[in-house]
């Protein structure tokens, strides 16, 4: 499952994030599976040595945050739901349209 940041929330001028947009997503073969959402984050004070600046932050390190504001049990979860879409699309139940 490949993770990306769509954009971030912070509070002016501490450069503060407080929330964060997500995607994620994973592909097989022809088939893509997809989700959105976004998590606050736990309010930090600059003077916090592990405070990092706004313009200091990494695409990487805002994943690492958004995995553990979610913990490991919803980022499973996650990844079991992005599994689900694609198993739906290779093995179809429904379908719709006319016979003629």
């Amino acid at each position: 499952m490949e993770m990306n940041i769509a954009q971030l929330n912070r509070n002016l001028p501490s450069g503060l994030v407080t929330t964060v947009h997500w995607t994620a997503s994973k592909t097989d073969g022809d088939f893509t599976g997809y989700s959105y959402g976004s998590i606050g984050l736990a309010a930090k004070d600059s003077a916090d040595p592990t405070f990092i600046a706004y313009e200091d932050l990494t695409k990487d390190q805002v994943i690492e945050w958004v995995k553990e504001a979610m913990g490991a049990e919803q980022v499973a979860a996650l990844e079991a739901a992005i599994d689900g879409q694609i198993e739906a699309q290779k093995n179809p139940v429904t379908a719709a349209g006319v016979p003629w």
